[in-house]
């Protein structure tokens, strides 16, 4: 379970080793600092070092610290690792003197097989951190795909949301990347609703000179069900699923699409995004903290050639999302994680991707019998 380690001060030298990923060219170092963040004189340093030589070497104030959330510690230039990678050793240490003006550094007490120490004292677990890198496709192997290269198919599931559709199709109309598809999926919504919903898309047809399809369930099937039947008309490259009370950053596509075109290996690129008014900070890909908890939104950008099949679990009411990551990485498929926040959602209840009455440990406990090779904890 990750969990912050803290206060740290002067008396504290947090260290561990780690083994960068081989066949990569390194930007950056993510690491997470957690709930004793201060605004005051004190700062915090990073080091990296190889074989005791420093690699990297960064100060930061902690006035500039974002609680609970990832710092970027961006190398001077990119670092190219072999397919034997080096042993490297990242030491932090806050130079506070005072505890109430130290800050916390998150890390996983769940990692057996893995330690580091602060000043003396070993502890089971690791560091939260990671890397901002581009890892080297495999050689003489073309990637596979289905569906019209480069083709985005944009799939909306609706209920009883004609009051905010517009502004999303809006935002998909008016793309950067605008090689797009769209899919309005209205799942069995009131009959005013779903008539006010067909009169928004035929005026958009009509004004951007653009298709966009509607197809309705006759009852109310839940998220799950209105996605899968979005996916069965998707005719795309790449899928995306956008709740109808979401509107996009108009270079959101651009950026995501680049992103996994970058990383050939990933199988799908999310990002922050804002709900309400609160920044849902997400963080960077991580195998063993998905297996604990979901920090992947459904709004990602997924290659459809890695979409199951049978879709998306329509018996769960609740982390559909998870539970789908949780396919694709037993599969060793994983996703790449964008910094920037590039769409913000509506902080509605009872929305198509409510968790309905279902609690968490309940949901929990349905996905560590469907998975139990990820030992997700349930609490």
């Amino acid at each position: 379970m990750e969990k912050p380690l803290g206060p740290l001060c002067n008396r504290h030298i947090v260290k561990q080793t780690t083994t960068p990923p081989s066949v990569s060219t390194i930007r950056s170092l993510y690491v997470r600092f957690g709930t004793y963040c201060r605004k005051n004189e004190s700062s915090i340093h990073v080091s990296i070092r190889e074989e005791g030589r420093v690699i990297g070497v960064w100060r930061i104030d902690c006035r500039d610290l974002v609680d609970n959330a990832y710092r970027e510690f961006l190398f001077k230039e990119p670092i190219e690792i072999s397919f034997y990678p080096p042993t490297w050793e990242i030491e932090i240490i806050c130079t506070s003197s005072n505890v109430l003006n130290g800050v916390a550094l998150f890390y996983d007490d769940e990692d057996e097989k893995s330690t580091f120490s602060v000043g003396p004292k070993k502890i089971h677990g690791s560091i939260s951190f990671d890397y901002d890198c581009t890892r080297e496709a495999a050689r003489f192997e073309e990637y596979n795909h289905v569906g019209h290269i480069g083709l985005i198919s944009v799939i909306v599931p609706s209920y009883n949301c004609s009051k905010y559709i517009k502004k999303c199709l809006i935002s998909v109309l008016e793309q950067t990347y605008n090689f797009v598809e769209i899919v309005v999926v209205d799942d069995g919504s009131k009959e005013e609703e779903t008539q006010e919903t067909k009169y928004i898309i035929e005026n958009l047809k009509f004004v951007y000179e653009r298709e966009i399809k509607l197809t309705e369930h006759q009852t109310n099937k839940g998220a799950s069900a209105a996605r899968n039947t979005g996916a069965k008309e998707a005719n795309g490259e790449f899928i995306f699923f956008l709740d109808s009370d979401t509107v996009l950053r108009n270079d959101a596509f651009e950026i995501m699409l680049d992103t996994l075109h970058n990383r050939p290996e990933c199988s799908y690129s999310y990002c922050r995004f804002k709900w309400g008014d609160k920044i849902i900070l997400s963080s960077p890909f991580r195998p063993e903290g998905l297996k604990r908890g979901n920090f992947v939104s459904m709004m990602s950008m997924l290659r459809r050639i890695d979409f199951p099949e049978d879709g998306l679990d329509e018996s769960l009411s609740r982390y559909q999302d998870w539970e789908l990551w949780l396919r694709l990485l037993k599969d060793k498929k994983g996703g790449v994680w964008i910094e920037d926040c590039l769409f913000e959602s509506e902080k509605r209840e009872n929305t198509i991707s409510s968790g309905g009455s279902i609690s968490d440990k309940e949901a929990r406990g349905i996905l560590a019998l469907r998975h139990p090779w990820a030992n997700i904890p349930i609490f």
